[in-house]
């Protein structure tokens, strides 16, 4: 952003920035999108709200979010969001009365996908929309664009402008937020109504060994945009006071006037305005302990120090040396004593205001740490430097795999494993890669790596009951779902999955009873309808095919209860009647077809055949 030095320019932010406060120093308390959208909506640091890393956590509902407090206070709540990562399966559609994460996102059932997005004028069509219907009334908006985001890919013309695709990334984000803005402006808006741009986390280019983000705690990835402009922010201010997402709540609601939930760890930054900083700031990053079983790291920020606390620990002066290139532990020592005190506690660690859930401790010692309050020893675990090199070897894996690429990804994924076998996220997208060529024993050896060691991705175990299946392993797969549908009823996939295992058994029946057991489960979901109303109809043929005509009759009934527009299901009833000689029941329902779907094949046919019995 040219606003803050940078040689791409952003005129629509810059703009913003000039009619209204631009914080210099803005922090992320973690460099991974789904737990710092947590701090930024919930107004507390990871370790209280308890989201780590991406996909494998979701915010609790005892979690209360900014959509929530706004929403009892009469406000339309809004989000649009733009990356499969924030789903709203993750947990933060809380208090949103629109939670658009598309349809797109809803049809993704593995984490090859786990990256795909919406380009950035969709989410600004979308979020305008709710302006234009909301104008009249209190709103809450969230607009999330992802388009500044590995794989760097800036659409036409922008790819052509910019040598740096990231650069192109953001300069399209600010002409597509120049969109937004004109909308606010048009709608006459901007004089009552408060705008935060800000980020979840920055991107490396290499300044310490990491390319893009989630591993590191580096200003590169730490420091984050912040500007405010609405009526009574301070106009073309710019402050040195630093400022974290955690602060973002507390903000927003004392501009409103509502008063701040009393567990909130961040403050409003108005207040006090003239401080020089926000001291304590903590920092953390669990991917590398989560994905490669490395060891955490955990950050603290007391201007002008930054500790980053590990199995070598470092501490710079940001003031002299914002590359963070001179460590300065061993000459003061007693700095980094005092800070250590400010640190998150590690993971696993009991604190007095959050236990450890279920979840999270089966996750930890899966990984081999202990879950007790007597700490951790992380002695003989890498330093997350150590794995940075290999999150690109992933990445570029990943990329091969989307690329349908099989052979070249398993080649690059297998190199990490056999460096860190407790990537157990690695062994799921290995899995993938042998699953595409075909290669179905060795992608079932990885899942069941990978599931050991995180039993509670769903994803994999899911994928791993379907493999299962396929070479007709048919009770191992139905134990493992059986045991998802225990721990969560309401999994349409595991439910969808289970179905196609009576299938590939010969068990038309059972196929139809799991899909209506599905529907049961969740009574509102219109597609496992027409799945269960598809596997009725497949199950009355084959019921019809043996003669047992009343019986299937009464199943084609059970499938247009749920698609009542279900023209093979009435097609099949008419043929069932007819040869249950009930011919004039059979013209009526084919009659009735041929009113309703005058298109569908087949309803000469059986009305000759009704004809030619009389």
């Amino acid at each position: 952003m040219s606003s803050y030095g940078a040689a791409n320019q952003t005129p629509h932010l810059d703009a913003l920035a000039e009619r209204g406060t631009r914080f210099e120093t803005a922090y992320s308390h973690t460099p991974l999108t789904l737990p710092a959208h947590a701090s930024m909506l919930t107004g507390r640091l990871p370790h209280q709200h308890g989201v780590r890393v991406n996909g494998l956590f979701e915010l609790g509902d005892e979690e209360t979010t900014l959509a929530e407090i706004l929403a009892a206070n009469g406000y339309r709540t809004g989000a649009v969001i733009s990356t499969f990562v924030l789903d709203r399966r993750f947990g933060l559609a809380q208090g949103f009365e629109v939670y658009d994460s598309s349809e797109l996102f809803d049809s993704i059932l593995d984490t090859r996908t786990i990256t795909i997005k919406r380009r950035g004028k969709q989410v600004t069509a979308a979020a305008t929309a709710l302006l234009e219907q909301w104008r009249d009334e209190p709103f809450f908006i969230w607009a999330h664009y992802y388009d500044p985001h590995r794989p760097h890919r800036p659409p036409s013309p922008w790819d052509e402008r910019y040598e740096d695709p990231y650069h192109g990334e953001i300069a399209y984000m600010d002409d597509t937020l120049g969109d937004l803005f004109a909308s606010v402006d048009r709608l006459g808006l901007r004089d009552n109504t408060l705008i935060v741009v800000t980020s979840d986390h920055g991107e490396a280019f290499g300044e310490h060994g990491e390319d893009s983000h989630g591993i590191l705690l580096y200003e590169e990835t730490q420091r984050i945009p912040l500007i405010l402009s609405g009526a009574g922010i301070g106009v073309g201010v710019e402050t040195e006071r630093a400022a974290a997402l955690v602060d973002l709540l507390p903000t927003v609601l004392a501009w409103i006037g509502i008063d701040t939930p009393t567990n909130v760890d961040g403050s409003d930054l108005f207040e006090n305005a003239a401080s020089p900083a926000n001291h304590g700031i903590p920092l953390e990053s669990h991917y590398a302990l989560f994905h490669y079983g490395a060891e955490p790291l955990r950050a603290v920020i007391d201007p002008p120090y930054k500790l980053i606390e590990s199995s070598r620990p470092e501490l710079y002066d940001l003031g002299t040396d914002p590359g963070e290139r001179r460590n300065l532990i061993d000459e003061h020592a007693s700095i980094a004593a005092r800070m250590r005190l400010a640190l998150p506690p590690p993971p696993g660690a009991n604190t007095a205001t959050r236990s450890l859930s279920v979840d999270e401790a089966a996750r930890l010692e899966a990984l081999g740490y202990a879950t007790s309050s007597g700490g951790h020893d992380f002695a003989r675990a890498s330093h997350p430097l150590e794995v940075a090199s290999a999150i690109q070897d992933y990445e570029d894996g990943v990329e091969l795999l989307r690329s349908e690429r099989f052979s070249e990804s398993a080649a690059a994924l297998e190199s990490i494993v056999a460096q860190f076998p407790q990537a157990y996220e690695v062994h799921s997208r290995l899995a993938y890669a042998f699953d595409g060529m075909g290669r179905d024993h060795e992608a079932i050896a990885h899942l069941e790596i990978a599931t050991a060691g995180l039993p509670g991705d769903l994803t994999a175990r899911r994928n791993l009951a379907s493999l299962l299946a396929r070479i007709d392993r048919f009770d191992e797969a139905e134990g493992i779902l059986r045991a998802i549908l225990r721990e969560s009823p309401s999994d349409t996939e595991a439910w969808r999955i289970l179905s196609s295992v009576y299938s590939a058994r010969g068990d038309l029946e059972g196929a139809a009873r799991e899909l209506e057991s599905a529907l049961l489960a969740n009574p509102d979901d219109d597609a496992i309808a027409g799945k269960a109303a598809a596997a009725l109809d497949r199950f009355g043929v084959s019921l019809g095919r043996e003669h047992r005509y009343e019986e299937a009759e009464a199943v084609f009934l059970r499938a247009l209860a749920l698609r009542p527009e279900f023209s093979s299901a009435r097609y099949h009833r008419a043929v069932a009647l007819l040869g249950a000689g009930r011919g004039d029941d059979a013209r009526r329902v084919a009659l009735e077809l041929r009113v309703l779907d005058p298109e569908y094949r087949g309803v000469d046919r059986v009305l000759q055949r009704i004809q030619a019995t009389e």
